[in-house]
């Protein structure tokens, strides 16, 4: 009778070891499965800052681009100046890039995937030309840069706002 019950309690013994181990691997895997989570939501955040700086970094490489295209620039006899746009010039790409797929097809190669829209803000603030267009709805980047508009016609000058856009994925 005494070895039913020391085998009786021995089993208890194990039984509740057996307990004690499988506790300990389930609060383990709860711990883990919560880390994990925890890890997750950090890297959706750090890839999230990743791609709007990559956005950042193309729609200033875009603005640089777009300022310094020669088909836009303001020169006169001699010289440059940088940030400026000729608004003759600009009505002018504006109208080939709506009319020619050559031209769109070659404007892509240079802006790929991006909307700029030049404004005039002073004097007057009431003309926009979309410079170039090829940006679906997705969530975009925004970059304003500030640019001089030049009228060779009345060789006045006037202040300006470029806006690029460039898709954030």
């Amino acid at each position: 009778m005494k070895e039913k019950s020391k085998a009786a309690h021995s089993s208890t013994k194990g039984a509740i070891k057996m307990f004690e181990t499988l506790g300990v691997l389930f609060v383990f895997i709860i711990l883990l499965g919560i880390s994990l989570a925890l890890y997750s939501f950090v890297q959706q955040g750090n890839v999230e800052d990743a791609l709007s700086q990559q956005a950042a970094k193309k729609a200033t490489v875009l603005a640089t681009k777009a300022t310094n295209v020669p088909e836009l620039d303001c020169s006169r006899i001699g010289f440059t100046r940088t940030k400026c746009v000729d608004l003759l010039k600009l009505q002018s790409i504006n109208y080939v890039l709506n009319s020619s797929r050559a031209a769109r097809e070659y404007y892509f190669d240079v802006f790929q995937t991006a909307r700029i829209v030049i404004y005039q803000l002073w004097p007057q603030s009431n003309m926009s030309v979309t410079l170039y267009d090829n940006l679906d709805t997705r969530a975009t980047d925004v970059l304003y840069e500030p640019l001089l508009l030049y009228n060779p016609l009345t060789e006045t000058n006037t202040f300006g706002m470029m806006e690029i856009r460039v898709p954030t994925t």
